[in-house]
């Protein structure tokens, strides 16, 4: 699991900040299992702690797979 604040959120997911200079995006379609969201503001707002589980160890170009 990875843990940090969401830094921005777009139309089509959310950065959260994973380490200084450091971000990764959750993607809308990996934001909810059970509902469909129209827009990440839905879910998730600017400063919130999120946690979020990667299928691999995050790099500057790498996705989180899905918000916990």
């Amino acid at each position: 699991m990875i843990e940090g604040p969401v830094v921005s959120v777009t139309k089509f997911g959310a950065f959260v900040q994973l380490s200084e200079g450091v971000e990764g995006m959750i993607h809308i379609s990996e934001m909810s299992a059970e509902k469909r969201i129209n827009h990440p503001q839905e879910v998730v707002k600017v400063g919130q702690l999120v946690r979020a589980a990667g299928a691999r160890r995050p790099t500057p170009r790498t996705a989180i797979a899905a918000l916990a």
